[in-house]
């Protein structure tokens, strides 16, 4: 089944100081104001990550949505940092070297940075921090040559809060249709899958 959502994406391929202006300005105020507080951002350390579960949950519980579970998260962050496809950035006190206070997953495919999840502590809101930590990204996308950051999708009507904070990093909503498998065929094709690929690493025997 086909349906039509709205992403939310950067051009990384403007100068610098476009990039910074493109941003609203109650966004560029807010990551001002969490380097004022003395916050700065690291990569994340294994403690960082096993804190992130809890900083990702606000934002789904806030829109009405389950999030996913922490084991899936931990997992997620460990191994495509490990694999080289991602990074998990975290926001903390002290000039980066307190406690973390917000965190994100960022996931990178050939010359396109990915904004999988991610959000914060509730005195990380008062700090701006998940602001801090989406700008780093940006910077560091750019950096790293890649020409799109794709805070990925948006709904405006039903996750306006969301939607809004995505928007207002400079981004610009684009249309695109997401594919997905309903119903019992679904279920059906997506077991043959799993048997499939069983078979073909030798984990189940053809009868």
């Amino acid at each position: 089944r086909l349906s039509s959502r709205l992403t939310a994406r950067v051009d990384l391929t403007i100068p610098e100081t476009a990039l910074w202006e493109a941003v609203h300005g109650k966004t560029r105020n807010m990551i001002s104001k969490a380097r004022r507080g003395g916050l700065q951002v690291r990569e994340a350390t294994a403690a960082d990550i096993r804190c992130l579960p809890g900083m990702i949950a606000a934002p789904f519980l806030k829109a009405g949505r389950r999030p996913p579970s922490a084991e899936y998260l931990m997992r997620v962050a460990e191994r495509m940092t490990r694999a080289g496809k991602g990074s998990v950035l975290m926001a903390a006190t002290d000039g980066g070297q307190g406690p973390a206070l917000a965190g994100a997953i960022f996931l990178r495919h050939r010359d396109v940075s990915y904004y999988w999840a991610g959000g914060a502590l509730p005195e990380g809101y008062d700090l701006a921090a998940s602001h801090l930590v989406q700008w780093e990204a940006i910077e560091r996308a750019r950096a790293a040559g890649c020409v799109t950051h794709d805070l990925v999708m948006i709904s405006p009507a039903s996750a306006p809060g969301i939607a809004r904070f995505k928007m207002r990093f400079g981004a610009a909503a684009v249309p695109l249709r997401v594919a997905s498998l309903k119903g019992l065929a679904g279920r059906v094709l997506m077991r043959a899958g799993s048997l499939a690929s069983a078979l073909a690493a030798g984990t189940r025997r053809v009868p």
